[in-house]
């Protein structure tokens, strides 16, 4: 048999072979460009939700300095009997602030917003609790759920334990951001 010069080209398995090459070569970036996204927005909700958490401690701490500087009790509208309570920390005026129950409610975070932990953002960028409130614009619902609990201290009356933890979905895994604060009566 005499092989002809003019039928010389790739066989099947050479052809296969360079298209599995060009395809490892398109798909392995892109596969990295979609973790790269995935891990961006788990970030950014990382720091939005320590944001969030901090938020809720620094205006406790305010409250507290208030109550002491108007002569009021120190601990006057700090307290969480339930363990599951919210601080809306939106308004600008520390007297309209207060620490309420709210509803943990896993399934529907839009199902009232009048006892709910998740929070909405405005259109004008806060953070609340999506009472109707038409001075910070629209409001958009968000998967940050924040949950306050205040523990008085056994044994004395000047010191409260301060937890503020934000929990968010980020693909399929629920996550959770805890800041803890010793609370202490300044005003002694």
């Amino acid at each position: 048999m005499k092989e002809n010069p003019k039928t010389k080209g790739f066989t099947l398995i050479e052809t296969l072979v360079a298209i599995s090459v060009l395809l490892t070569a398109v798909v392995a970036p892109l596969t990295i460009a979609a973790r790269s996204i995935s891990y961006t927005n788990f970030a950014r909700d990382q720091i939005i939700a320590s944001y969030l958490a901090f938020d809720a401690l620094e205006t406790i701490i305010a409250m507290r300095d208030y109550n002491v500087a108007n002569k009021d009790a120190w601990d006057s509208r700090i307290s969480c009997f339930s363990g599951t309570c919210r601080i809306d920390t939106s308004y600008e005026d520390i007297d309209d602030i207060n620490v309420e129950n709210c509803v943990e409610n896993d399934s529907n975070p839009n199902f009232d917003p009048a006892t709910t932990c998740y929070l909405s953002v405005y259109s004008n960028g806060f953070y609340g609790y999506g009472d109707n409130r038409s001075d910070l614009g629209s409001r958009t619902p968000t998967p940050f759920k924040r949950i306050i609990d205040i523990e008085n201290i056994p044994g004395t009356s000047d010191e409260k334990l301060v937890v503020s933890r934000v929990k968010f979905k980020t693909g399929i895994l629920t996550r959770e951001f805890t800041f803890k604060l010793n609370l202490f009566n300044t005003g002694v």
